[in-house]
């Protein structure tokens, strides 16, 4: 389980690539402590803990090819049973909107009629009173309200009860699932996916480590304070070959990488 506001969490040590010391700067990334198979090269995070089972070689050409032509396979929703069902989750969820004069699309889909029909938006919802009512919003909403009335509690045991890290793991996790209640708003989450559960009859919900320095803000590498170095040196050393040597010693190459923030995400 990642750990709120990781420090760790990019590596910026000599070896690593440029490209990994820029994630989470400029946009989110979806970080674990895995490795990372790249194009060019294989990243594996300091957190990662190898246990001899995983082949952390390069991935070959033919490896690659392997994986764009399942991503393909994945992608492909042009076929009847993927758009039968699109087009059903598109009907309903017009109905959800108070839309219920709705015109098949030529090109697939639903097409609310045009003003002077008598059926335009605003003319349908001043027929909902003279004509068929639409109940389908009425009855989700009532459907939603009882689903999304309170945010089911979850409690962490042990696996082990006389394995003392299994201990500190259920103490810790029970932290952690505050902080991340806290940081997804769970009440809004509930809300929504009970009424896609409505309308389209599946929800997937999307929990991950994410890395964003434009939200959530950077590190700041503070150095600790011990009893030598407590009283402060002096900020322009005196114009003495140690103080040249100390100007030198202590002037960076290089302004040190910003470490990123990151927070658990979930999202549907």
């Amino acid at each position: 389980m990642a750990v709120e506001d990781s420090q760790q969490a990019v590596d910026t040590g000599p070896d690593v690539p440029d490209a990994v010391k820029e994630i989470g700067l400029s946009a989110p990334f979806d970080w674990s402590p895995t490795p990372h198979y790249c194009k060019d090269f294989n990243w594996i995070p300091e957190e990662y803990e190898d246990d001899g089972q995983l082949d952390l070689s390069p991935i070959s050409e033919d490896g690659r090819n392997a994986l764009m032509e399942l991503r393909r396979i994945l992608s492909e929703s042009d076929v009847a049973p993927r758009r039968i069902e699109v087009e059903q989750c598109w009907l309903a969820r017009h109905y959800y909107r108070g839309y219920q004069f709705l015109l098949p699309n030529r090109y697939g889909g639903w097409t609310i009629p045009a003003i002077g029909t008598g059926y335009g938006p605003k003319d349908q919802i001043q027929n909902a009173k003279l004509y068929a009512t639409n109940v389908y919003a009425e009855k989700a909403d009532i459907i939603a309200a009882a689903l999304s009335r309170e945010v089911p509690k979850v409690q962490f045991f042990p696996v082990n009860p006389d394995f003392a890290p299994d201990i500190d793991m259920a103490e810790v996790s029970d932290d952690l699932k505050d902080i991340w209640a806290k940081n997804n708003h769970l009440q809004n989450v509930l809300r929504e996916a009970a009424q896609l559960f409505w309308t389209d009859d599946r929800v997937l919900l999307w929990t991950r480590y994410e890395l964003n320095g434009d939200e959530y803000g950077y590190e700041e590498d503070e150095e600790p304070v011990v009893p030598e170095t407590e009283q402060a040196d002096p900020e322009t050393p005196m114009e003495t070959s140690e103080g040249t040597q100390y100007r030198e010693a202590n002037e960076s190459v290089a302004p040190s990488p910003r470490r990123p923030r990151g927070r658990v995400r979930t999202t549907r």
